[in-house]
Order: structure tokens, then C-alpha cells, then sequence
């Protein structure tokens, strides 16, 4: 269920209210904002409100970076601002109270001091768990297992080589612990981790928590040459494998590239089986592509649930050589 419908339900059970959502018009918005928030707009007790939520594959932003971007955002928006997340620590909760700032966690704490509510909810501490790696967890995980598998890059060094934060990183590392694939030992200050079985074993351990990064696919005539992208799709495939390509080109770009794209060609697009196929995905593909061609655990993730038994076959080929 998404999260605004969480929210929706939640108060709906706490208070008996019903509440309408909708996506908020956000195209006025600096990148900086609409890059890190997804926009709703409700309405709660004849008031219009504006809720704010972290994208999928982005680390939760810190109570002062909350507090900055609500400030910048009521340049654009009258309405009351709520920050809604699916869970926030107990201490950054509290920071957000003294900082007066409305958030909501569906199932766990609802507080707008501007409608004088603050509902909280205990319960007993439960096991962690998790269903899937996050879009960022899922990408410092494909390129720890082929490049250092023995995890001896500092966290600060591989932000670096993936682009990312620390905090994206450590947080991508405690996703790895909860699913099982990975240990920690505390060494003074320091967070040692590793993986709990070999290379072979953790790919197996890890497959149930892994999906495809996939988010979304683009038709257009040709590809831009300012736009850069990798072969994916049965383009990738038949690259290696005895496979043939398909009669359209398949690509994979980062939703960065996808931005620049639609700058370029604005709404024209292709019907789907016409032209170029682009796979929008959700970690950048460049970060983990060799010679042009994404990854081979991320292209059989794509391509594991196909109806075409040729293709179902040739990538299950691809998954047993990654084992060996």
C-alpha cells in the first residue's frame, strides 16, 4: 500500500475522518526539492494541507534538513506543510517536536500542533524485518559482491565510487544486516561488516530481497546523442548469450538522464513496440555496467519473470554462471 494511503487509513482508524488525497502540482519547484520529495495535497477537517515524503530510494532527510526545506517550499505553497514518512527514530521525532514541525508515521504517531493533534502509539518492540533491499541498498550490495566482496573499501570511499552519501551507504549496510546477507562487529566506534557466508551462498541468500530496477519504460524514435545509456533488455541478452536481438533497441538510463531527456523531447513519445525502449531505472545503471552493457545479476532481475521461455531460459543461464 503507498504511503498516503497508509496515511489516509491511519487517520481514518484513529479518528474517524475520512481524508482526500491527491499529487500535488509541484512543476514550479526547484530540482533540488522535487528530486527529494514526492507532493500530495489533503484535506483534513476543512483544511487544505501540503504533505511532503521522501522518495522511494532516498535516505530520510534530518529533522534541520526538514525544517530548511519546509521553509523554502512556503515560498511556494499557502497551504500548512506536513512532513510524512513510514518511520522516523523516537529521538528525530522528538527534534521534530520541538522544532514544531507536523509529521505523521502511519500506525505510530501523528502530530499537527497547527490542528492541535498529537496522537501517539505504543507497541511492544518487534523483530526487524524487511521485504526488499532499497533501490540504493540493492545497488551497494550488486557492486559489493563483484567488487569487494571482502568489504575492505571504507564506507566514506564508496559513497565516493557510487555517487552516494555515508549515511546512504551505512543505512544500505543495516537493510543487508536485517535481510540476513551481512554481520556487523562494533569495534570501538567503528562498524565492522561482513558478509555471513561466501560469494555463491549470499547471492542465493540475497535473491528473495533483490527485484527489478526497473521503474518505469519510455518509447521514442532514437535515442539523443547527449543522453547516456546501456544495453539492456534482449540487447544486453543476446550480447551474451546465443540469443538474437529483438527488432527494438533496449536501454537502460538513470532517472538523472531521463530529466535531461524530457527537457530535450518535452511529452513526445512513442506507443509501446515502436521505436527505442527505454528502462527507466531506479539505481544508475552506469555505476555497475561494463563495456556498455548493465550488469548481469540486475539484467537477470529484468528479465526473471518474462512469458517468453527462450528468454526465461537464457537468463537462468546468466543467474547459474553468476553462482559459480
Amino acid at each position: 500500500m503507498k504511503l498516503i494511503e497508509e496515511l489516509r487509513k491511519y487517520i481514518k482508524d484513529t479518528l474517524g475522518i475520512e481524508v482526500s488525497a491527491e499529487q500535488a502540482k509541484a512543476g514550479n519547484l526547484p530540482f533540488y526539492l522535487t528530486d527529494k520529495y514526492d507532493f500530495y495535497k489533503i484535506r483534513l477537517l476543512n483544511e487544505n494541507l501540503i504533505v511532503i515524503k521522501p522518495v522511494e530510494d532516498i535516505s530520510g532527510p534530518t529533522p534541520s534538513e526538514i525544517q530548511k526545506n519546509i521553509l523554502a517550499l512556503r515560498k511556494y505553497f499557502i497551504e500548512e506543510i506536513i512532513y510524512l514518512d513510514a518511520n522516523i527514530t523516537s529521538f528525530n521525532r522528538k527534534r521534530l517536536i520541538e522544532k514544531h514541525i507536523p509529521f505523521v508515521i502511519p500506525k505510530t504517531q501523528l502530530y499537527l500542533p497547527m490542528l492541535k493533534i498529537d496522537l501517539r502509539e505504543h507497541f511492544s518492540k518487534k523483530t526487524e524485518s524487511i521485504k526488499y533491499l532499497s533501490p540504493s541498498a540493492q545497488l551497494v550490495f550488486i557492486y559489493l559482491i563483484f567488487n569487494d566482496f571482502d568489504l575492505k573499501i571504507p564506507a566514506q570511499n564508496l559513497a565516493l565510487l557510487l555517487n552516494t552519501s555515508v549515511m546512504t551507504v551505512n543505512r544500505a549496510f543495516k537493510e543487508m544486516k536485517t535481510a540476513g546477507i551481512c554481520g556487523i562487529e562494533k569495534k570501538g566506534k567503528e562498524n565492522n561488516y561482513s558478509f555471513t557466508a561466501g560469494r555463491k551462498e549470499i547471492i542465493q541468500k540475497a535473491l528473495p530481497f533483490l527485484r527489478s530496477p526497473i521503474s518505469g519504460e519510455f518509447w521514442i524514435d532514437k535515442i539523443p546523442k547527449d543522453i547516456i545509456f546501456y544495453k539492456s533488455g534482449l540487447d544486453a541478452l543476446s550480447e551474451i548469450s546465443q540469443i538474437a536481438k529483438g527488432k527494438n533497441i533496449e536501454a537502460a538510463i538513470s532517472k538523472e538522464e531521463f530529466k535531461k531527456l524530457k527537457n530535450i523531447l518535452g511529452s513526445t513519445e512513442y506507443e509501446p513496440g515502436q521505436g527505442c525502449k527505454l528502462e527507466i531505472w531506479s539505481y544508475p545503471p552506469g555505476i555497475l555496467a561494463k563495456n556498455g552493457i548493465v550488469d548481469q545479476l540486475s539484467l537477470y532481475l529484468c528479465l526473471k519473470d518474462t512469458g517468453d521461455e527462450r528468454i526465461k531460459s537464457e537468463s537462468d543461464k546468466i543467474y547459474k554462471g553468476l553462482l559459480k
